[in-house]
């Protein structure tokens, strides 16, 4: 399955938002390539944001379902997806701050770790799975 198309009024590329692991790490194979790469960058920076924040948060929700994102963290503990270790990751990153001059990478790391841990409460994201043991 082809994930990216370039589309040649914009320049950039048209962004599909993902909702399986496979199709998702599909896309991170194309966007190996540094034109792929470069088409996405485009795209995203013109979703654009208030903020910094803001523009990481529409870049993420653009991209990944929720019930995608409750499935990753940013280092891949716990079962989870190492989301961090991605191209899109990256992209976002670079994304963010070429828009938002004034931003820190750890701004921007933040804010994609809290779309991440607050995912699964979303709509779609699939709840948060109850712990069993004792409670006291």
């Amino acid at each position: 399955m082809e994930c990216l198309q370039v589309s040649n009024k914009s320049g950039g590329m048209k962004l599909n938002k993902f909702h399986s692991l496979d199709d998702f790490q599909e896309f991170e194979e194309e966007i190996q390539d540094t034109e792929k790469f470069a088409s996405l960058k485009l795209s995203l920076s013109k979703i654009g944001g208030v903020t910094a924040v803001d523009h990481t948060r529409k870049a993420m929700d653009r991209m990944l379902h929720n019930s995608l994102m409750a499935k990753m963290n940013m280092k891949g503990k716990k079962g989870k997806f190492p989301f961090g270790k991605t191209q899109l990751f990256q992209a976002i990153i670079e994304t963010v701050r070429d828009s938002h001059s004034n931003v820190t990478e750890v701004t921007i790391k933040d804010a994609i770790m809290k779309q991440l841990k607050y995912a699964p409460e979303r709509a779609g994201g699939g709840g948060r799975k109850m712990q069993t043991g004792n409670q006291n």
